[in-house]
């Protein structure tokens, strides 16, 4: 499989584990869990980004 492919594969199966955990927790828990992760996922962007431009 070609890096395209995977890169949707997990696109697909993060968005496919999202649905089914919102499903069967609490909505507060479910929604306080979303904002988490989204904000983990930007942060990881930034640090990589930053760590690509200024450390390699």
């Amino acid at each position: 499989m070609s890096k395209k492919q995977i890169f949707w594969l997990i696109v697909a199966l993060a968005a496919v584990t999202l649905i089914v955990f919102v499903k069967v927790v609490p909505a507060w828990v479910s929604l306080t869990s979303v904002i988490s992760f989204g904000c983990g996922v930007v942060l990881g962007f930034w640090g990589k980004m930053f760590r690509d431009k200024y450390i390699k």
